[in-house]
């Protein structure tokens, strides 16, 4: 190469030695920049994993609340079928238990009665020995009437009380199924369970009244008049403490029905208990 070319070419050598490094300073400087951008590619990511992850387990806390919720309703819901059932079948006892005692009560009754009967006969064929015997007929008559018409008052002041006893304890039964049937009250329940005390109470004492002979026990026929006015006596002053009993028991359930109409509400019995006070 000859020196006039040489010449003309040193400047631009010049210029390609000083260009080159900082071309390939600024493609080095180039070529880094990426390795940041990575790295906030990569923090993005975690982040969102993170949150991903973050709403995941909220997802599964939530799922884990709804369904230990729904089990504890679940477990609330049998409780409550268990205790309804529960106490739909000691109600069930209950009134079959009664049930079975009505029974009992109605056979044993009927039993005393038909003893009874058997005893009035009996006393009446003396009775009647005895005032063949008296002179004045009239009298004797008016005796064995009395005699006659203090059993026919008996049996019938006694079987209208035990029909009245009896509408009552239908009564106490239809409020112990409402109680039964809302849930149970404690107040209605004792009042009821007070009322059907007072009933078989009053039952008891119709039942031992309606077994009584009230037949005229003549002494002589001197007598035969204040013999039948003392069976009378005797008769109303009996008929007369039972009804006391009978009722009683008319007001206890009265005070029944009250008290689970204020306690429950709408309560509305079937019958009525008007009639034990007759």
């Amino acid at each position: 190469m000859s020196r006039p070319t040489l010449k003309i070419l040193l400047p631009f050598l010049l210029v390609f030695l000083v260009v080159a490094p900082v071309s390939a300073q600024d493609t080095t400087s180039t070529g880094e920049k990426p390795a940041p951008a990575r790295n906030n590619l990569q923090e993005r990511l975690r982040s969102v994993t993170d949150k991903l992850t973050a709403n995941q387990e909220k997802r599964s806390e939530r799922l884990e609340a709804a369904q230990k919720k729904k089990t504890d309703l679940e477990a609330k819901i049998q409780k409550r079928t268990d205790r309804i059932e529960n106490r739909q079948a000691t109600k069930e006892a209950r009134l079959e238990e009664r049930q079975e005692k009505r029974e009992e009560r109605i056979a044993s009754a009927a039993a005393k009665r038909e003893e009874i009967k058997e005893k009035i006969l009996e006393r009446r064929e003396e009775l009647k020995a005895k005032l063949e015997e008296f002179k004045d007929k009239r009298k004797a008559e008016i005796a064995e009437r009395v005699d006659q018409k203090l059993e026919e008052a008996n049996t019938k002041r006694t079987t209208q009380m035990s029909e009245a006893l009896g509408k009552m304890s239908a009564i106490l039964d239809r409020l112990e199924a409402i109680i039964s049937e809302r849930g149970g009250n404690t107040d209605a329940q004792g009042a009821v369970d007070a009322a059907q005390t007072a009933v078989d109470t009053a039952q008891g004492a119709v039942d031992l009244q309606a077994g009584k002979d009230y037949g005229v026990t003549v002494n002589s026929e001197t007598t035969v008049k204040a013999d039948a006015s003392a069976a009378r006596d005797s008769l109303h002053t009996d008929l007369k403490a039972t009804h006391d009993l009978v009722v009683s028991a008319r007001q206890a359930v009265a005070k029944a029905v009250s008290t689970a109409k204020s306690t429950l509400g709408g309560v509305k019995p079937t019958g009525g208990t008007q009639d034990a006070a007759q």
